[in-house]
């Protein structure tokens, strides 16, 4: 695991809010065992991040548009 994204407000852990966990250890210090916390992260989020930051290629020229669409916000 390199990043993992959790929110189980419902859950049996104590942590409720928003999180994410980094694998590895740097320091002798477990990444993975901390909670980083978050906002909560929408599916436009991720899909913005995976085209932009990772390199996913789109299936439409104009996913910037649909995505700013469905989020509700101005064209950019």
């Amino acid at each position: 695991m390199l990043l993992a994204s959790h929110w189980h407000p419902d859950g049996r852990s104590q942590v409720t809010i928003p999180h994410f966990h980094v694998g590895g250890t740097l320091g002798g210090i477990p990444f993975a065992k901390l909670y980083a916390p978050t906002g909560p992260i929408t599916l436009l989020d991720v899909l913005r991040f995976a085209i932009v930051e990772l390199g996913v290629e789109p299936r439409r020229g104009d996913w910037r548009e649909v995505l700013d669409a469905a989020a509700g916000e101005a064209p950019r």
